[in-house]
């Protein structure tokens, strides 16, 4: 394949022709495309060092590379996350990047391009981010090599105006790949970034008190003639936050990533703007390494049926239960070991979990799964309840309903897990539902919980997680209306 790409790009006409080639690779697997393109672009390379006017023509490539390179990293968010088959898959597109990256260098170093310089910023931003994901960390990034490429450039208004979304780009990138995000999380932020970078003003000023608005120390030298300013970016994010956690409902500027997880999106969202704001999320308590294992149980419906047999037969309730090692824990959650295999466990996703000498199930929520070494992957737990219940959630108007109708009536939409007050939830009563199927404002019985029958009015929405949605609610008086509902109430989880 080689030899024919060497004669073809001997010829006046090689520009078509590379074209020609990659439209003939573009509907292959990212697999294969991958190591492909990298061979093609280094016979690329070596044929531009012969030609005289070598940037134009490369110019004329970046589109179809650019999209190769989207569609092989956005492929990963169409399936289940797996941090494994993740981390290898960008082992050969961080190589690509980073060739088609060290091309631009070479050309930028001949010529004086805006075109070559924005498609270098953002090459350089991608290839940041495909390392943060590779590796689970950044270094430093050398700002003083950015202001030596970019400064001729930011001198002229016409560069100034065509360099201001792939600079901005570029610094917010580096601002939001926090130690936060985890496995296939960079990428997902590095999607918003692409939305957000649009809002970053680019103002001119001959002193600038501080070229980015970093927060963190690690402010580029040199006498830049701009300076970026974040405000509006923090205004979108404020938008964005109410949209999904008041309203529920996804911006209107993200239709297109709906690929995105719901509960992910609403997450990284919050990080973000924490983290631009200067106020990062702070670790709640310390972790001590431990050497235990522990039953555990995954899903809404298996972890409510495991709660429920606790309650009537405990000395059994975690016969059957896979195991895993606790490698960690703190006051607020644990690090639990699992085979690398388990590419079924995402974030958001509930975990019931049981040690041998408590007869109570322990309810937590999947915050962060990475790889750990090649075999194994780290599994962060952030503990929701430590004697969670199951429960009938049933309308007061409709108690006759749910008490006499058919088993189909009984279970249908109505079972939940109620969360009593405890150190871990703040002090609050909080039900736990899997669907979206209460309503702000409203009364909801909850009969024969362990203080007995129960009214509580929905306050608000506190998380969305994976398929579950978790309230916040105030108990009120109104008991007596849940008189004779009690055994449907207590029982509604067995009966199947």
């Amino acid at each position: 394949m080689l030899s024919r790409l060497k004669q073809l790009f001997q010829r006046d006409d090689w520009l078509p022709m590379a074209h020609e080639w990659l439209s003939t690779v573009e509907h292959q697997p990212p697999l294969q495309l991958i190591p492909r393109l990298s061979d093609w672009l280094v016979q690329v390379r070596l044929d531009l060092r012969m030609r005289k006017h070598p940037a134009p023509l490369f110019a004329e490539l970046l589109d179809p590379l650019s999209n190769q390179l989207e569609r092989v990293l956005f492929s990963v968010l169409d399936g289940p996350p797996n941090p494994v088959r993740l981390s290898l898959q960008v082992r050969g597109v961080a190589s690509y990047a980073a060739l088609v990256r060290e091309i631009l260098e070479e050309l930028l170093a001949q010529a004086h391009s805006t075109t070559l310089m924005a498609a270098y910023l953002e090459w350089q931003a991608a290839e940041r981010m495909i390392l943060r994901v590779r590796d689970g960390h950044l270094d430093a990034p050398d700002w003083p090599a950015l202001f030596d490429n970019v400064a001729p450039y930011l001198n002229h208004e016409v560069d100034r105006l065509a360099l201001a979304y792939p600079l901005a780009m570029r610094v917010l990138t580096e601002k939001v790949l926090t130690p936060d995000l985890h496995s296939r999380q960079p990428l997902e932020a590095f999607q918003l970034t692409r939305v957000l970078a649009e809002c970053v003003d680019v103002i001119p000023s001959a002193v600038p008190p501080s070229p980015f608005i970093l927060g963190d120390g690690a402010e580029p030298g040199g006498a830049w003639p701009i300076r970026l300013s974040y405000r509006r970016v923090l205004m979108l994010l404020d938008e964005w936050e109410h949209e999904m956690q008041v309203k529920h409902t996804l911006p209107a500027l993200l239709d297109d990533m709906h690929e995105m997880p719901f509960h992910e999106m609403c997450t990284i969202v919050q990080l973000m703007s924490r983290h631009l704001k200067g106020t990062p999320p702070a670790r709640l308590s310390d972790r001590h390494d431990v050497e235990a294992s522990v039953a555990w149980v995954i899903g809404f419906e298996q972890v409510g049926e495991r709660i429920a047999l606790s309650r009537h037969f405990a000395d059994t309730s975690a016969a059957g239960c896979k195991r895993c090692d606790v490698a960690n824990l703190s006051l607020t959650g644990l690090g639990l070991r699992f085979p690398a295999e388990s590419d079924w466990l995402k974030s958001g996703e509930l975990l019931g979990i049981k040690t041998d000498d408590e007869k109570q199930w322990r309810l937590g929520v999947v915050r962060r799964v990475a790889a750990d070494g090649v075999d194994q992957l780290l599994v962060g737990l952030e503990m929701l309840s430590r004697a969670p219940e199951e429960v009938r959630v049933m309308s007061p108007g409709t108690s006759s309903q749910w008490a006499n109708g058919p088993l189909g009536d009984v279970w249908t939409g109505v079972n939940g897990l109620y969360l009593p007050p405890d150190r871990l939830n703040h002090q609050r009563h909080l039900l736990l539902m899997n669907s979206d199927c209460l309503k702000t404002g409203m009364r909801y019985g909850v009969p024969g919980t362990s203080q007995g029958d129960m009214m509580f009015v929905v306050m608000e929405i506190v998380e969305i997680f994976a398929g579950t949605v978790l309230y916040r609610v105030d108990r009120v008086p109104g008991e007596e209306v849940l008189q004779g509902l009690t055994l449907s109430g207590t029982r509604g989880w067995l009966l199947e």
